[in-house]
């Protein structure tokens, strides 16, 4: 039953950093960047991941910067699981994505599943599930300047380009999204939102996503160009 208000940059609403048993309950949060923000940045032991979080009955309002419900970007362990988003309202986000996996680094993201969450005003995204090379990333260029021309403009913010002739390089600290449960899911208000299902490359895929129930504007979506998806280097994506 914690309740935060803040316009702030940098001003994560709660973040999960390599912990486990985690309940958050009842809350009301209004960021200007992630509300709820689950990951295991610092250079720990890879095996302190993230495991058994629950996040439920509560309300959330993103601002400008940010995600509404994030895993990521900094993923630097060996795996985070069993993370449930339940039973929620989401007023508002208005640029990001309500629900996003952004695996910038080594880790396996599995069984996550989001559940019963109204959406009144999603912006921009509305999933965004996604393996890539950003300037969180571990492996990230040191350079300033190099990361300045490789930094991708667009529905992502913070990913960095990979030359093809590089790809190979960066692979080695990419890692995986998969056994993704999505269901009753309804956009009840606000734009259209698009979504992103995007793996790293062909080894570094998201697999194993479902999405049972998702209505928008109380249209069941049962396939992706319905939901205004664009999915790359996945498989075993199924609207239910």
């Amino acid at each position: 039953n914690v309740k935060i208000v803040s316009d702030n940059g940098s001003d994560d609403g709660i973040d999960v950093v390599r912990s486990k048993n985690v309940k958050i309950d009842e809350c009301f949060i209004r960021s200007k960047d992630d509300c709820i923000a689950i990951k295991a940045a610092w250079d720990y032991p890879p095996e302190n991941g993230v495991e058994k979080v629950r996040v439920s009955r509560s309300v959330f309002w993103n601002g400008l910067w940010g995600n509404g419900l994030e895993i990521g970007f900094e993923l630097r362990a060996n795996r985070l699981h069993d993370i449930v988003f339940d039973d929620c309202d989401v007023i508002h986000v208005e640029r990001g994505a309500v629900f996003s996996i952004h695996n910038g680094d080594y880790a396996v993201v599995d069984n996550i599943r989001y559940e019963n969450i109204r959406v009144e005003d999603a912006r921009h995204k509305l999933f965004d599930f996604a393996i890539f090379l950003s300037r969180y990333s571990i492996d990230s260029p040191k350079d300033q300047e190099e990361v300045n021309k490789r930094y991708l403009h667009g529905a992502w913010d913070g990913v960095l380009s990979v030359p093809k002739d590089q790809q190979e390089k960066y692979a080695v600290n990419r890692g995986h999204i998969k056994n993704i449960e999505v269901k009753n899911i309804s956009v009840i208000n606000g734009p259209f939102p698009f979504s992103i299902i995007h793996g790293y490359d062909e080894k570094h895929l998201v697999e194993n996503v479902s999405f049972e129930n998702l209505t928008v504007h109380s249209q069941h979506i049962k396939n992706a160009a319905q939901g205004r998806f664009t999915i790359q280097n996945a498989q075993n994506i199924n609207f239910l």
